[in-house]
């Protein structure tokens, strides 16, 4: 359609299809509210209740004359050509990002919509040969050419993405595209604080760049302690300090109880919470006590470990083997005596190891008197293995 000639009512040219505005819709397709027509070196809008008929030849017009008024772009309006068309989208099914290379328009019972894409580019070759299947437009989440987002997009398909895969197409976004994406994360600030768990660090320096000292330490509170403290560590040295004194209290100790520790080692990577009893605590009790922990991690709940009258490690307690026991079962009798722990400074090879050897999903991490300091579960495990094997090839 676009540079096709637009045709009044008594079949005068008065110019070519510049661009087509449509209005994004929450969980429907875009609705096309008007053209944008060129006129010499000028362009104006014409709304869509003027376009009598759309086809290969060109636009025809209701009327015969059209108001030359300059166009000017209102606020909520998306341009395809100039917003769309050779822009990316994140294609939500592949959790990826794609180039959009078409549009297609179609008319629905409400009237004309941008109801598919094509994001495959015709190559030379392929030119007079049968066109690409479009994909349904649902498919895909636009990202360039928002200023300032609009409230009427449908960012329910973005919710089916994970944190994950949210921190990678974070990761592989340009600038604009990465603002406005950032922008829709933090409307949520328990995903926010998932998401930059998952960047990679220099990723998350960029970010932290950006932000006050005040913002920074708030999403910092609502991360896990131990990937918080790696995060501290990585902003530049004269922040530190602040950032640190305005995050809340217990969130502080918590992390600047891991900074002391290298982000290699198993006191680097551990996480602070975790759940002990006493070796006579029955079973019920124990499992009452995991289900109230609304505040823990859940990964660092999978174990119940047992300690004596000097809070040193004696025996766990898987919480799955814990589910299949009278409640009235103690620990004392339950439990497996003399569990695999490592010391605060082991490091990571070492860690990934003992994890490896013995099956486990969560390992203590024990002081000289066998006293639990944290836990590392198996997903922080794996990252550290990951990086360093990516490091060695």
């Amino acid at each position: 359609m676009l540079k096709k000639p637009v045709i009044t009512k008594d079949g005068r040219p008065v110019g070519v299809l510049a661009d087509v505005i449509v209005h994004l819709t929450a969980q429907d397709y875009p609705r096309l509210s008007g053209i944008v027509l060129r006129l010499g070196s000028g362009t104006v809008f014409l709304p869509i209740d003027q376009i009598l008929d759309v086809n290969a030849e060109g636009l025809a017009l209701v009327a015969a004359t059209v108001d030359l008024r300059p166009f000017q772009r209102r606020l909520g309006e998306v341009l395809l050509r100039a917003d769309v068309l050779g822009c990316r989208a994140i294609d939500v099914e592949q959790a990826e990002l794609v180039r959009v290379y078409d549009v297609d328009l179609a008319r629905t019972a409400e009237g004309w919509a941008a109801v598919g894409l094509d994001t495959r580019k015709t190559s030379w070759w392929d030119r007079g040969t049968q066109p690409h299947a479009l994909r349904d437009w649902r498919d895909f989440e636009p990202l360039v050419g928002f200023p300032g987002g609009s409230p009427s997009r449908d960012r329910d398909r973005l919710a089916r993405l994970k944190a994950a895969q949210l921190a990678d197409l974070i990761e592989q976004a340009s600038g604009p595209e990465q603002a406005d994406l950032t922008a829709w994360v933090s409307s949520d600030p328990e995903l926010e604080a998932d998401v930059f768990e998952e960047l990679h660090r220099d990723e998350q320096h960029s970010l932290f760049a950006l932000r006050a000292d005040s913002e920074v330490a708030g999403l910092l509170a609502r991360m896990q302690p131990d990937d918080a403290a790696d995060a501290l560590m990585e902003l530049a040295q004269d922040r530190r300090a602040e950032v640190l004194a305005q995050i809340p209290p217990s969130q502080r100790v918590q992390i600047t109880r891991l900074l002391k520790y290298n982000p290699t080692t198993a006191g680097g990577m551990m996480v602070p919470d975790f759940l002990q009893f006493p070796a006579d605590t029955t079973v019920g009790v124990a499992i009452s006590a995991v289900q109230h922990a609304e505040q823990q991690q859940p990964e660092a709940s999978l174990s119940l470990y047992s300690v004596d009258r000097e809070d040193r490690l004696v025996a766990v307690l898987g919480l799955v083997a814990a589910l299949r026991l009278p409640a009235e079962t103690l620990l004392l009798h339950a439990a497996e005596p003399y569990p695999v722990s490592v010391p605060a400074d082991a490091e990571a090879e070492e860690l990934c190891r003992t994890m490896a050897d013995h099956n486990l999903l969560l390992l203590p991490v024990v002081d000289e008197e066998r006293r639990i300091l944290g836990v590392v579960t198996v997903d922080d495990a794996l990252a550290v293995a990951h990086s360093t094997a990516l490091a060695a090839r």
